[in-house]
Formats: C-alpha cells, sequence, structure tokens
C-alpha cells in the first residue's frame, strides 16, 4: 500500500478520536468517585440512575 498524505490525516484523526474515546471511558469512573465523595449517601444512592450522579449538583459538603 502506498502512501498517501491524504488518507495519512484521516487515519490521525480517526486514530486520535479513538483514543480520546478510551481515556473518556477510563477517567469516567474517577470522576464519579469524587464526585461521590462529596455527597451524602441517600443522594448519592437516589441519583445512580441518571446524569445527575456524575455532576456536582445538590448537597455538597465535607461532612462525609
Amino acid at each position: 500500500m502506498a502512501f498517501n498524505p491524504d488518507n495519512y490525516g484521516l487515519r490521525l484523526f480517526v486514530r486520535y478520536l479513538v483514543l480520546c474515546l478510551i481515556a473518556l471511558i477510563f477517567i469516567f469512573p474517577l470522576v464519579f468517585m469524587i464526585n461521590s465523595s462529596f455527597k451524602p449517601d441517600s443522594q448519592l444512592l437516589a441519583d445512580t440512575s441518571s446524569l445527575r450522579a456524575f455532576l456536582p449538583v445538590g448537597d455538597i459538603s465535607l461532612d462525609n
């Protein structure tokens, strides 16, 4: 297969896109753990099925 500069740019873009998606998959649990450490247990268990579990919203405190 010959080297094609036009094809190289597209392949490089797709490669970096896949790498970024894999990085997000690995970072997502860390974000959840950090956000859940500041929430009370009742709110944490109530928000597990929604996106609110991953966002710093609600009763956030350092009393845990």
